[in-house]
């Protein structure tokens, strides 16, 4: 019930600005990105989430939240097609999560974007890291990395057979942390020109 949800955090997130309650604030935003990006509303996510990195700070304190963020507008702007807004994104993302040592935590998110720009084998195997990373914490994935891997593997498979698509996705979820960090690396390269606040809409 996307739509009533929606609403709810809307409600909630002027009684947190009344009230100046910034954590519950950060968080009323992130979920409405989400939320957007679920109910098919790509633009919508992007731009939930451009607003929300622009109220957080560059601390270690919201370390978290901010990686959390980038990788919601990552997987937004690959939703609404915009390929390269969504790999400078992700090169940010993953720095992120590098700081905050979550980096396997949204390898699907980054399967999404590097299947859109083509590169279908290094998709396949963020798909068996993000796999491994699911099965080893003992959580279900959310509904955000279900649809990251949902439209992932639709992508690869426009470009491997499903044989080659199994051994890649296999070599990812044997992959050890270092592996996976080298690989997202060099995926995702860092560019200094670009700044933490999100892409420009």
């Amino acid at each position: 019930r996307h739509a009533h949800a929606l609403r709810h955090a809307q409600a909630a997130l002027t009684l947190a600005e009344a009230e100046g309650i910034d954590r519950y604030r950060l968080l009323l935003m992130a979920d409405m990105g989400w939320t957007h990006l679920q109910m098919g509303h790509p633009e919508a996510a992007v731009i939930s989430f451009q607003e929300l990195l622009l109220h957080l700070d560059q601390s270690i304190r919201q370390g978290l939240a901010r990686a959390r963020a980038l990788s919601g507008l990552t997987a937004a702007l690959v939703a609404a097609g915009r390929v390269d807004d969504a790999l400078r994104s992700a090169s940010r993302s993953v720095r992120a999560l590098q700081q905050a040592n979550l980096t396997r935590s949204r390898c699907e998110v980054f399967a999404w974007v590097l299947a859109a720009a083509g590169d279908a084998r290094t998709a396949a195997q963020l798909v068996g890291a993000g796999d491994a990373f699911t099965h080893g914490s003992g959580m279900q994935r959310d509904p955000i990395s279900k649809l990251a891997r949902r439209q992932a593997e639709m992508l690869i498979l426009d470009d491997l057979d499903p044989d080659s698509f199994a051994y890649w996705c296999a070599q990812g979820t044997v992959a050890d942390e270092e592996q996976i960090k080298r690989l997202l690396t060099r995926s995702f390269p860092a560019d200094p020109r670009d700044a933490e606040s999100g892409v420009e809409h």
